[in-house]
């Protein structure tokens, strides 16, 4: 993902020892929402792979400038405060 969509994202693992690892997405001032769109379809595709892998939750800026967070065990759909660099409003 870093290497296809590196100019309109950035794509890191956050390691957790109790819960489930978080795939998280930040994007760059390059980034619209088709761009967004793209990103988030391409890990849609991967989903099963990533969770397999041992990535439990998803972590994407959402349009007030947090992050919204998917529990992919339960589909469970939080918002957190951590404040996100890039977003779209």
């Amino acid at each position: 993902m870093n290497i296809e969509f590196s100019n309109v994202c950035e794509v890191g693992i956050e390691k957790s020892w109790f819960s489930g690892d978080t795939l998280k997405i930040d994007w760059t001032s390059r980034t619209n929402k088709l761009h967004a769109m793209r990103v988030l379809a391409e890990i849609g595709t991967s989903k099963e792979r990533l969770y397999g892998d041992g990535i439990r939750y998803l972590k994407f800026p959402n349009d007030v400038g947090t992050y919204n967070v998917i529990d992919w065990k339960t589909g469970e759909k939080t918002s957190i405060s951590d404040r996100a660099r890039y977003y779209f409003n």
